[in-house]
């Protein structure tokens, strides 16, 4: 995976602020940048990465709370979606439709 450049982060921001999420914190991590989002009235953890071998940005919503908030442990927690594009506003429309999706079977 490699990291989205700064500019890429703060657009992904305001995509999901437009598409209805009230809040959104990332930090940079190792391969990815890892947070929260608030959708609903739930709070979701996120990973934000891309590609390696492809444009593709990467992005798994997870709505049961990892133990440890790092790119890989939270990779592989088995509560989340995950969420592909190359483009990132149709990333941020996917993301919300998983989102709503979990809201629609109370996960």
């Amino acid at each position: 995976m490699r990291i989205p450049s700064a500019s890429e982060i703060e657009e992904l921001k305001k995509l999901f602020l437009n598409e209805g999420v009230r809040r959104i914190a990332l930090r940079k991590n190792d391969e990815c940048y890892i947070g929260y989002l608030e959708y609903g009235d739930k709070i979701y953890e996120i990973v934000f990465s891309k590609g390696d071998f492809s444009n593709s940005y990467i992005i798994k919503l997870i709505y049961k709370s990892s133990d440890v908030l790092s790119c890989e442990y939270m990779l592989y927690n088995p509560y989340g979606l995950f969420v592909f594009s190359e483009d990132l506003r149709d990333l941020v429309i996917r993301a919300v439709k998983k989102l709503k999706n979990i809201e629609n079977f109370k996960i």
